[in-house]
């Protein structure tokens, strides 16, 4: 099964696209600009300088509220439907988002909800 997950910054610009694919051997992932070929990736950006899944919702935010920063787009979108504001991130597990991804979370109470991966 192939899943793929929107990546836009806080003004609602798609800004890469992250693909999932599930398969009875386990799952893989790759990122790709929208448009462009999968073989090209990300044309040289890299992932920390991604936005985080769901950065779109920030302007509806208002300063001071909690939101959750969760690892991966799945983890974030199980929280949506108890209207949880969340976020996830997209580097992979051996990455870390950058500056700029995360400075869009400074006016919010911020919680980390990381995965079992170790």
């Amino acid at each position: 099964m192939k899943t793929t997950y929107a990546v836009r910054d806080s003004s609602g610009a798609l800004v890469a696209e992250h693909i999932r694919i599930d398969e009875p051997a386990g799952k893989r992932f790759y990122w790709q600009l929208p448009g462009c070929d999968p073989r090209d990736g990300l044309g040289g950006l890299s992932t920390s300088d991604l936005p985080l899944f769901g950065s779109e919702i920030i302007p509806e935010l208002r300063p001071g509220l909690t939101v959750v920063v969760c690892e991966g787009e799945r983890a974030a979108m199980a929280l949506w439907p108890w209207q949880v504001p969340a976020f996830g991130t997209v580097t992979g597990a051996s990455g870390t988002p950058g500056e700029d991804a995360l400075s869009v979370l400074l006016p919010f109470d911020v919680i980390l909800w990381p995965d079992l991966d170790i």
